[in-house]
């Protein structure tokens, strides 16, 4: 998998948003002070207040979370329904709840399924034998989920011309993968990514610009300048090490020069994951990078 498929980018418009990375994107983090609801599919979810993300994005059916390291995302059903991932989160269910909480630094996937969740089976244990086993013990108070102190607009439905495709927004109508934030706004007559609903059935056509080409073909060992060195800083943006806050460099403004910033956010990553912190674009990180998917 590249890291265009991997990345996926966040504009926060007030107070949450979605975008998504492709050559050249745009990217913001996100800090819940208040629980939050989301739409997937015909059901309501919640965010809860104190979760951390560095992007979200709601499918048809989808919710994907990249995480930062060190940070948490809890996402709960009201309704206590399934909340199936990818990762093998545990499902916190009871009789009236569900929920998951991810721990980054983590992508994760979550596809809600309109069914109830299983409340775990408790035993009643301890000796003298008659007592039932195996036999689901309700909750003495039944916990009640927190009425969401901040509400998402409703969702803006533009599935009928532009499609989210391996992390990449596509026009429709012409095949073409958008590049950057404001042509996106201009084509869509939006201000921002609040709560809008893409088409994620939509295949591009044959030639198109899609997530599986670019980083891994265009990072070398040693190189300084070209598009390997965008989609490196899209990735070091997205995964907790911003090159910038604003400016070159920073997220939605990423550029194809190895500068002094670049390398301090590199070094800060390659120690993370116990690499040499040389800065520089080795065959040990090209290897990492590798053996993790990107």
């Amino acid at each position: 998998m590249s890291i265009y498929k991997k990345i996926l980018s966040v504009l926060a418009v007030a107070g949450l948003g979605f975008l998504v990375a492709v050559p050249g994107a745009f990217a913001a983090g996100l800090t819940y002070s208040a629980d939050s609801i989301v739409t997937i599919g015909s059901a309501s979810y919640t965010i809860l207040s104190g979760s951390t993300a560095t992007s979200v994005v709601v499918g048809s059916s989808t919710l994907t979370v990249v995480i930062p390291a060190s940070s948490t995302f809890t996402l709960r059903s009201p309704n206590a329904y399934k909340l199936t991932n990818d990762q093998a989160l545990t499902q916190d269910c009871t009789s009236s709840t569900n929920q998951v909480t991810a721990t980054g630094p983590l992508t994760v996937i979550i596809t809600p399924d309109t069914t109830a969740c299983t409340v775990p089976v408790v035993n009643s244990g301890g000796g003298g034998g008659g007592g039932a086993s195996g036999t689901p013990a309700p909750p003495a108070n039944p916990p009640v989920s927190p009425a969401p102190s901040s509400v998402l607009s409703p969702t803006i439905d533009l599935s009928a011309r532009f499609a989210l495709y391996n992390g990449t927004i596509y026009d429709k109508s012409t095949g073409t993968a958008f590049t950057n934030a404001g042509s996106f706004f201009q084509a869509a007559g939006v201000a921002g990514f609040n709560n809008l609903k893409f088409d994620t059935s939509y295949t591009p056509p044959a030639g198109s610009v899609t997530a599986s080409t670019g980083f891994t073909n265009a990072l070398k060992v040693g190189l300084t300048k070209g598009n390997g060195i965008v989609a490196l800083q899209m990735y070091l943006n997205t995964h907790g090490f911003v090159i910038a806050s604003k400016g070159a460099g920073s997220p939605g403004h990423e550029t194809n020069i190895l500068g002094t910033l670049t390398k301090n956010a590199l070094k800060k990553w390659q120690k993370s994951v116990g690499l040499k912190a040389s800065g520089t674009i080795d065959k040990a990180t090209i290897s990492y990078l590798a053996s993790i998917g990107y």
